[in-house]
C-alpha cells in the first residue's frame, strides 16, 4: 500500500427472500478489485450475524455448509454467549465471488431484544450465589419443587448451541 497497490472486496448483506415462512439473510462477499502485486490467491472470512437466533440451514455459493458445535473451517455454529451465527467459510479464490445465506425461522419464540445481556446477567448471578452457596435449588433442590431455575437461565447460551441447526429447535 505504500507503493499505491491495494485491494478491496465489497460486502454486499440483505435480508429477504427464501420460501414462507422463512427469512433468508444474504450476503455476497464481491470480488477483490485492484492491482496489489502481494494480493493472494485464497482467501477465508469468517462472518458473525448478531442478535440471531440459529439458523435452520446455511448455504456457501448454493452448498450446505455443515453445522459444527465449536466452528472451524467451512462451517457454522452458534455462539450462544453472543447470541449470534458465525460462519466460517472455506477457502476461495480471490478471483471469485462468495455467497452466504442463512436460513432462519421469520418469529423466533421470543423476542432477542436484551437476550445477551439477560443471559449474562443471569450467569452473573449464579456465579455470586455459587460463592455463597446460595443459588436456589443449586444446592437443595429437592427441597425446592421448581428445581434449579437460576441455573437452567445460566445455561441457557450453552443449551442453545449445543441444539442449534437440530430439530428441537426448528420445532
Amino acid at each position: 500500500y505504500l507503493r499505491g497497490d491495494s485491494a478491496t472486496s465489497t460486502l454486499v448483506f440483505a435480508m429477504g427472500g427464501g420460501t414462507s415462512p422463512t427469512l433468508d439473510v444474504n450476503i455476497t462477499v464481491a470480488v477483490s478489485a485492484g492491482g496489489a502485486a502481494a494480493l493472494p490467491r485464497t482467501r477465508t472470512h469468517s462472518l458473525r450475524l448478531p442478535n440471531t437466533p440459529p439458523p435452520t440451514r446455511v448455504l456457501f455459493n448454493g452448498a450446505p455448509l455443515g453445522k459444527s458445535r465449536f466452528g472451524g473451517p467451512a462451517s457454522w455454529h452458534y455462539d450462544g454467549d453472543d447470541v449470534a451465527v458465525v460462519v466460517t467459510l472455506p477457502p476461495s479464490r480471490t478471483t471469485d465471488p462468495a455467497r452466504v445465506v442463512a436460513t432462519f425461522e421469520p418469529h423466533p419464540p421470543a423476542g432477542l431484544d436484551g437476550l445477551k445481556g439477560l443471559l449474562a446477567a443471569s450467569r452473573r448471578a449464579k456465579a455470586a450465589l455459587n460463592l455463597r452457596r446460595m443459588a436456589p435449588g443449586e444446592h437443595s433442590s429437592h427441597l425446592d419443587p421448581l428445581g434449579a431455575p437460576l441455573a437452567y437461565v445460566a445455561s441457557a447460551p450453552d443449551l442453545l448451541a449445543s441444539a442449534a441447526g437440530s430439530r428441537a429447535l426448528s420445532g
